[in-house]
């Protein structure tokens, strides 16, 4: 397990997943959306802030991005 801090998101790297913890967006309204990317596919759109992304191989880099509904982008990086 790798424990890792950028641009106030929290990331845990697993051999098989990610999750990724980031603050909530509070200038805007209840019912924010973020949405998740994986290599540029938008995987998942949740209105938590944090998302578990599994089922990943082991020492593979990943394109990771964390978007808002406003399009403001929270996190974007290559993960291991």
């Amino acid at each position: 397990m790798k424990r890792l801090q950028q641009n106030n998101v929290n990331i845990v790297i697993f051999e098989d997943e990610i999750t990724l913890y980031w603050d909530k967006q509070w200038e805007l309204d209840d019912g924010i959306i973020y949405h998740v990317y994986l290599n540029q596919v938008n995987i998942a759109l949740t209105q938590k802030t944090h998302y578990e992304i599994t089922n990943l191989e082991s020492d593979t880099e990943y394109s990771v991005k964390i978007e808002g509904q406003d399009g403001e982008i929270i996190f974007c990086d290559v993960l291991r």
